[in-house]
């Protein structure tokens, strides 16, 4: 009873948690298609900073972090419930059912448990970013990591070194950066398309074609717009990757209610 009366509960709050997601998103991706930077470098050539401002950073980066684990989850459980009821709910039931009957309902909660593992592995040095990378840093922010020379001790520390960001090869290094990125949830949004397409099939297709048009978009506005250009690809492809998840819990939360 309580799953056939969500629908009509998570219709009316998706809109609500889609404009959080979106305040959200606008906050962790600021400058969007500005590569500018608005805050001073320092000798070392990265952003300056005082103490309080990091302190000021990292709480953001922490808050931020907490949002994009949770507020995405509800909005895509709420699309979830509304796919289940109008697609063809008693077509889900016996698909479920021959899930349960294969004892495979612990494999499903083993999928999302990993899912979400790598979305905090992938969000998490967010964080440590912030004591680094001021958020108006523009272009900076692309580096995963940042490098030194490796040279005997001197009075005069050289800067550190950073990915070229103008240019042809400007682009070059942000179209790869968004591979990176791919790469980092590709395995997680296998296992989730594959799972959830056993019991939701036309969902997880649609999911992957939006999955692979938000892709698209994140690599060309990235490497064409710079920093910020890609919010839109990003949430397109996360969006979609996180409904193939709430897909796979409400198969292993209703699996285990049948158990």
């Amino acid at each position: 009873p309580g799953l056939a009366e969500a629908p009509a509960a998570a219709s009316a709050k998706a809109p609500q948690l889609l404009r959080i997601a979106s305040a959200m998103a606008a906050s962790r991706f600021r400058n969007i298609g500005d590569p500018l930077l608005s805050v001073e470098l320092g000798s070392s050539g990265l952003p300056e900073m005082d103490d309080d401002m990091r302190e000021r950073n990292v709480a953001r980066a922490s808050s931020n972090l907490v949002a994009f684990m949770i507020l995405p989850r509800l909005f895509c459980m709420c699309i979830a419930l509304v796919v289940y009821t109008l697609g063809g709910r008693a077509w889900y039931d016996a698909e479920i059912k021959v899930i349960e009957g294969r004892r495979q309902i612990p494999l499903y909660f083993a999928v999302v448990v990993f899912s979400a593992l790598v979305d905090w592995l992938t969000l998490w040095p967010t964080t440590l970013k912030a004591r680094i990378f001021h958020p108006d840093s523009g272009n900076l922010r692309a580096n995963m990591t940042v490098y030194k020379l490796s040279v005997p001790s001197i009075d005069d520390p050289m800067p550190y070194i950073v990915m070229e960001d103008e240019g042809p090869i400007g682009e070059y290094n942000r179209a790869n950066r968004s591979m990176f990125n791919f790469n980092e949830g590709c395995a997680s949004f296998v296992l989730n398309m594959v799972f959830a397409g056993q019991v939701f099939p036309w969902p997880a297709l649609v999911a992957a074609i939006l999955f692979a048009a938000g892709r698209i978009m994140h690599q060309c506005d990235y490497s064409k717009g710079g920093f910020g250009a890609h919010a839109k690809g990003y949430m397109v492809s996360m969006l979609s990757h996180t409904f193939l998840e709430m897909l796979i819990w409400f198969v292993a939360i209703k699996g285990l209610v049948v158990i």
